[in-house]
């Protein structure tokens, strides 16, 4: 492999590394970015005082008039509730069957850990693989610098410069990928603790909602005594 070959195979590979780490850190800030206000946006949906109200209404009766209040919020709370409303809207003045809504709410639930969980892989792939790509453009200018070192190393002249050179320009990939994935894991890792304790709370409030069910089914059945 000649010399010419190596300097241009080092080169090309230092710059595809320094874009793509670039574009790394790119999707790192913009990922952050939109999971943070996801889950700020997300985390307003009322909680334990939002499903009180929807009980007091279902069970005077007003479950259509809590559906129309809570499609008017995105949160996932607010998804799931709707569409337990929804079944309990069809059956106004029946018994709520319960394996329907149980299905109902597994599948509401699916969709809203699909949008929790969204995007957050990006950065635990990044974080598994940015050093590997700052390693990658680290050894192209390392087989440079030997490839130079061969060259001189008969007249000895400039060979400890050229290696010293050499290595430290392509160290800095591997610094860069470092700093590149360090950030992904943290917040990765942030956003994986995170989706969790959503998913519990939309797990609580589904709960919820099938207890609220249940107790519509007593009141409805006391009426028709």
């Amino acid at each position: 492999m000649s010399r010419s070959f190596v300097t241009f195979l080092a080169d090309a590979g230092l710059i595809i590394t320094l874009v793509t780490l670039t574009a790394f850190s790119v999707i790192n800030i913009a990922v952050i970015a939109e999971r943070i206000i996801f889950f700020r946006r997300n985390g307003n949906g009322g909680g334990i005082s939002f499903l009180e109200k929807v009980r007091e209404h279902v069970l005077a009766g007003k479950a259509s008039e809590a559906a129309v209040l809570c499609a008017q919020g995105a949160t996932s709370i607010h998804n799931i509730v709707l569409r337990a409303l929804r079944i309990f809207t069809s059956r106004e003045g029946k018994t709520i069957e319960i394996v329907p809504l149980e299905m109902a709410l597994d599948n509401a639930l699916a969709l809203e850990k699909i949008r929790i969980d969204r995007f957050s892989w990006m950065l635990g792939t990044i974080g598994a693989i940015g050093p590997l790509v700052g390693l990658f453009g680290t050894v192209l200018g390392i087989m440079r610098s030997f490839a130079e070192i061969a060259v001189r190393g008969n007249s000895g002249q400039g060979v400890v410069e050229v290696a010293s050179a050499g290595i430290w320009e392509s160290l800095y990939t591997t610094a860069f990928g470092i700093l590149v994935a360090v950030p992904a894991l943290i917040a990765y890792n942030w956003f994986v603790r995170r989706s969790r304790s959503e998913f519990e709370l939309l797990e609580n409030a589904a709960n919820d909602m099938i207890a609220i069910a249940m107790e519509k089914n007593e009141q409805t059945s006391e009426k028709s005594r």
